[in-house]
């Protein structure tokens, strides 16, 4: 990495560090770009060199987190655990508590939709890769899969908007137990029925 580069990457890492400490203690409309610069230790015209707003901020650390998993799950989870419905959510369950704080604010800016509709997105990548799907049932298998991942990460969204009524085990157990034959085949053993 040159040394333009490295200090871009650094000061690009300073201002996300900040934003994530200033996010513990208030939420991000409360939060001036004149703030965030001095936490970072960088003045507001540098700032404006790399975003334009915290919201970029934001999206490019989702868009890490994204490129984070997809590096973490290929050729690891489904090959080696098959798509349990357990795994799943427990994996989504726990980026979310790598940092509550960050997602917590992508919940009541955007929701999580849209940061799970990217996750689910790199699981189902993934899930294709590496099953043999017959070229006659590629469409169906592509909405089974679809079907599957939306539900599962609709649930896990729900859990969290009704302030996790209940354990985590006990939604992931409902998960398990709600999922269709057809899916269950595709999930547990990663061939078609």
């Amino acid at each position: 990495m040159s040394g333009t580069n490295k200090r871009v990457a650094n000061t690009k890492k300073a201002i996300s560090d900040a934003l994530l400490s200033l996010l513990e203690s208030k939420p991000k409309n409360k939060i001036s770009i004149k703030e965030l610069s001095e936490a970072a230790g960088v003045n507001r015209k540098t700032f404006y060199a790399h975003y334009s707003c915290i919201e970029d901020v934001l999206l490019e650390m989702e868009d890490e987190i994204v490129i984070n998993i997809s590096d973490f799950v290929k050729g690891c989870v489904i090959n080696e655990y098959g798509l349990n419905p357990y795994l799943f959510i427990q994996f989504v369950h726990s980026i979310y508590l790598s940092n509550p704080a960050f997602f917590e604010t992508i919940a009541s800016e955007r929701n999580y939709h849209y940061i799970a509709e990217k996750i689910k997105r790199v699981f189902k990548e993934q899930i294709v890769e590496n099953m043999n799907i017959p070229d006659d049932k590629t469409l169906e298998t592509n909405f089974q899969i679809e079907f599957y991942l939306s539900g599962i990460t609709s649930v896990y969204v729900e859990w969290h908007r009704l302030g996790k009524p209940c354990s985590f085990e006990k939604v992931s157990e409902f998960l398990i137990n709600t999922s269709m034959d057809e899916i269950k085949s595709i999930a547990f053993t990663g061939k078609l029925p």
